[in-house]
């Protein structure tokens, strides 16, 4: 038997359809990868923004771009009305706040915060016109709006609605109210003017008058309560706080002012 010779040995080489194909797995795995490490990013941060609380939430939401910032035109004519500040962009995620701003008594009588898409959106926007026209304002002025209107309402007894901080987190530190030029005059021809609303209760109505005449005193108020007949304020002692008041503003009863 002749000696073994490696030489004569035939080495088989890889096709080269073979290298394309480990190529193709190669590439194809590393996209895997990179796709589920985004994944498991996108969901850590959906896991972290869990753990915020609301306020911390619109805070981060306060870093993408302004979308909107619309107020009543007739606000202070009106004495009450919705204003909206949005963030974000038209064909994607949007956060928004809505706040029902009484100037002529309680403040920021009532807000929300949430975040949505255009249609949610487009249902604020016509919120905040179902009483009237509108008009775009700077975020400055709103944010001085809001503060003011705040502080002037906590020295007659009010506090904010408490979804309003959520609002304000929204709008950012990056908004400085000093930069707005605007004044702002807060009552009803220099007085605190409550006008008892749908929602108000017989209860809280009593309570707003209370607070307000412990902080103002007599006669440096008014008030308007849509009484059925154009029943007194007396006729509130009388109410349970399911009874259900109807009929027309009556000014001329002794409810229409202190």
């Amino acid at each position: 038997m002749s000696a073994h010779d490696p030489k004569s040995e035939i080495v088989p080489q890889p096709k080269v359809t073979d290298i394309a194909m480990a190529k193709d797995e190669k590439s194809r795995q590393k996209k895997l990868a990179r796709k589920t490490a985004k994944r498991k990013e996108k969901q850590r941060q959906i896991r972290s923004a869990g753990s915020l609380s609301k306020t911390d939430q619109a805070a981060r939401q306060s870093r993408k771009p302004v979308l909107g910032c619309v107020v009543p035109t007739q606000l202070f004519d009106t004495g009450i009305g919705t204003v909206v500040f949005a963030r974000g962009e038209a064909n994607g995620e949007i956060a928004m706040a809505t706040f029902l701003v009484d100037v002529w008594c309680l403040g920021i009588k009532n807000a929300m915060y949430r975040v949505g898409d255009a249609k949610d959106y487009a249902m604020c926007l016509r919120m905040a016109s179902v009483a009237g026209p509108t008009e775009d304002w700077e975020p400055a002025c709103v944010k001085k709006l809001l503060q003011e209107v705040t502080a002037w309402a906590g020295d007659l007894g009010f506090s904010p609605h408490p979804d309003a901080r959520m609002g304000m987190a929204l709008l950012g530190e990056g908004v400085d109210a000093d930069e707005c030029t605007r004044e702002f005059s807060f009552g009803k021809e220099g007085k605190p003017f409550f006008t008892m609303g749908p929602h108000d209760s017989p209860r809280r109505t009593r309570q707003i008058l209370e607070t307000l005449e412990c902080h103002c005193g007599a006669g440096n108020f008014h008030y308007l309560l849509p009484l059925e007949g154009g029943a007194s304020l007396s006729a509130l002692e009388d109410l349970d706080e399911d009874d259900v008041i109807e009929g027309e503003l009556d000014e001329s009863s002794d409810g229409g002012s202190d």
